[in-house]
């Protein structure tokens, strides 16, 4: 069965063997299972609710509004989530080009990090001490925001760390001059990444003797883009790698009820188009991998960006360098629903009049049925 494009959907592929899998895997967390239900019930009016408006006029007429799950694991719900973080971010981002770096680990040293536990605190911790301690020694407090990916390209686990730096940063001294600095010494980053990180974890228990000795006689990689980044491409990567499920949609090529078929750029092919085959519960294993538990953090903000400081520098920035313009404004329901269809679904189609609420339904999750209020 060959894909059809906008027919085969990960809701879809999980709609066909979630009850299996949950039979075959008892130990899924909880969490887990619980982001999984609410994709799998997202925009269904009978499994998740609704608000119904009508005509005060003319009460047949009605629209039947069905409630997202905002779940970053939905497709639909995180492409939503990504506009709205954007439009909040980017009056705090100083609007200044940015350099990307990519922190990743040896492949031996990925499962130590498979728990979201002080683990992965390290990821962040380590990378952002590099990089601030060798600006704060220059003069200057740099603008950096890190984002934990958990999943390759080809949806394997692997750990890293994206970190977007703003190319120079304030004077420390007079705290309202900017410094200009696109250079980063990758070599010494690099070098200071891999002692560091197995410094940290060996003294935390977390590797043996061993392991530490065997990890650093080995090649570790650290990316530097070779183009800075404009603000609103940072703010725009920093959403898409934190807000969306591991794997758009539109990459699906092939499902056919048993085997999922997808594509990626394979990074060690020179970016090559490469295609990934795997039975329905493989594909599922992969991508529930990469679901955090609640509260997880996958972004922390340093330096100028840090939370208890960003308030205080805002004004110094936004004087400086103005604010970014936000270029993709958010669309509500209403609107997007408006250009779909090519009519208002707010408005009487009788006498134009806006519809009003008159009914709202819940899903009750604790007796597992919906429920039905008047408005």
């Amino acid at each position: 069965m060959e894909r059809i494009h906008g027919k085969y959907t990960i809701k879809q592929i999980f709609q066909d063997h979630w009850a299996f899998y949950l039979a075959a895997h008892p130990d899924v967390p909880s969490y887990v299972a619980d982001n999984v239900d609410k994709m799998m019930r997202c925009r269904d009016p009978k499994r998740l609710g609704y608000t119904k408006v009508a005509c005060p006029d003319h009460p047949d007429h009605y629209t039947v509004i069905p409630h997202s799950c905002k779940s970053r694991f939905c497709n639909a719900c995180g492409k939503l989530a990504v506009d709205r973080w954007l439009v909040k971010a980017c009056g705090s981002f100083p609007n200044v080009p940015y350099t990307h770096i990519t922190f990743t680990v040896p492949e031996e040293l990925r499962p130590v990090f498979k728990d979201y536990s002080r683990k992965r605190k390290l990821l962040f911790q380590v990378s952002s001490q590099i990089i601030t301690g060798w600006c704060k020694k220059r003069g200057w407090i740099p603008a950096v925001t890190s984002v934990l990916h958990t999943f390759g390209r080809d949806l394997k686990f692997h750990p890293h760390i994206h970190m977007l730096v703003s190319a120079g940063g304030l004077d420390v001294k007079t705290r309202s001059r900017w410094i200009d600095c696109s250079y980063v010494p990758a070599g010494l980053l690099k070098a200071e990444w891999k002692v560091k990180l197995l410094y940290r974890l060996y003294g935390e228990g977390l590797i043996s003797h061993r392991l530490k000795h065997a990890l650093y006689r080995m090649q570790w990689y650290l990316h530097i883009a070779a183009s800075l980044m404009q603000p609103v491409v940072t703010t725009n990567y920093i959403g898409r790698y934190t807000k969306r499920p591991p794997l758009a949609e539109a990459r699906i090529e092939r499902y056919d009820g048993k085997t999922v078929t997808f594509r990626f750029s394979d990074w060690y092919l020179d970016q090559a188009t490469s295609y990934r085959t795997v039975t329905s519960e493989e594909f599922i294993t992969l991508l529930i991998q990469h679901i955090p538990p609640p509260h997880a953090r996958l972004i922390c903000h340093y330096g100028l960006l840090h939370n208890r400081v960003r308030g205080k520098y805002r004004p110094v920035l936004k004087e400086l360098f103005g604010t970014i313009q936000v270029v993709r404004p958010v669309a509500d329901w209403r609107t997007r629903q408006q250009a779909y269809r090519g009519i208002d679904p707010l408005r009487c189609p009788v006498c134009q009049k806006e519809m009003v609420p008159v009914e709202v339904g819940y899903w009750s999750w604790k007796e597992e049925k919906l429920k039905v209020v008047p408005v």
